[in-house]
């Protein structure tokens, strides 16, 4: 950090300063970076020290690259960036892959809220940066970001788009356009069409309808749909606990129960019950 220098009172635009940024289409290497604005002074405080690196980088004249890229551009280049301020004649970008220390006006409180509403395209910084030398892919100077101090807002600046080309549009006096609507369009409507009355019951109605409506009654003879029955839920069938006899019906009335069938005599000389054939002989 030997060749560090401090750019005084710079319009700073484009500053990304709390999250690197990886370019327009997102290609680039991130890197954190603020794109400062120079005037004549300026610019030739750069390039005085520019031209000191490439000295002490090739004391030779004769070594030296018969091409050493520059950063520092002319306004033309970039038409309506810097038109809020006519002094600026230049710019160039200062970047790095490492975070770098943003400073309140004291010089000492540091600004870390990357929503902070003073860091904006157009405000004053004092910057604290170095040129550098690379040699590959070509050879040229670049510059090392690595401090800025914010030291009071200006106009904004970075937008590169032209001025406006839009004329005057003639409204349409039937279509009156209140509170900024498009001319030669009706008003948009406020709120909701109130719902349909028919098919729902009139709770509904009172609960559907948008704020401003009253609630609206159904039509005359109207009768709300009604669900149809339904039968009350059974019980499942739980079997009986064991042992359990279920009770039995009353006979009918006169009722007789059969009467058992008579006993079969036996015949004299036999003995009652089964008989073996040693009976039967007599044994």
């Amino acid at each position: 950090m030997t060749n560090a220098i401090q750019i005084v009172n710079v319009r700073g635009v484009f500053p990304h300063l709390f999250e690197p940024w990886a370019g327009p289409q997102g290609t680039d290497r991130p890197k954190y970076a603020i794109t400062m604005g120079l005037t004549e002074p300026q610019w030739g405080q750069l390039h005085q020290a520019e031209e000191a690196l490439i000295a002490a980088t090739w004391p030779d004249p004769a070594s030296r690259p018969p091409r050493i890229e520059r950063w520092i551009r002319g306004v033309a280049e970039k038409p309506g960036m810097f038109d809020a301020d006519p002094a600026v004649v230049a710019f160039v970008k200062a970047s790095s892959a490492y975070l770098p220390g943003v400073y309140a006006p004291d010089g000492t409180t540091r600004i870390q809220d990357k929503g902070d509403a003073r860091i904006t395209g157009g405000a004053v910084y004092n910057v604290h940066a170095e040129p550098v030398v690379y040699k590959t892919p070509k050879v040229g100077v670049s510059w090392r970001l690595y401090n800025v101090q914010y030291v009071k807002s200006g106009p904004p600046m970075g937008l590169a788009n032209p001025a406006p080309n839009f004329g005057a549009v003639a409204t349409d006096p039937a279509y009156p356009a209140p509170g900024g609507g498009a001319p030669g369009y009706p008003p948009a409507q406020v709120g909701y069409p109130p719902p349909p009355a028919h098919g729902m019951p009139p709770a509904y109605q009172q609960q559907l309808s948008p704020p401003g409506y009253p609630p609206q009654a159904p039509p005359q003879g109207y009768a709300p749909p009604q669900a149809p029955p339904q039968a009350p839920p059974q019980a499942p069938p739980q079997a009986p606990p064991q042992g359990y006899a279920p009770p039995q019906a009353p006979p009918p009335q006169g009722y007789a129960p059969p009467a058992a069938p008579p006993q079969q005599q036996q015949p004299p000389g036999y003995p009652p019950g089964p008989v073996t054939a040693a009976q039967l002989l007599g044994r």
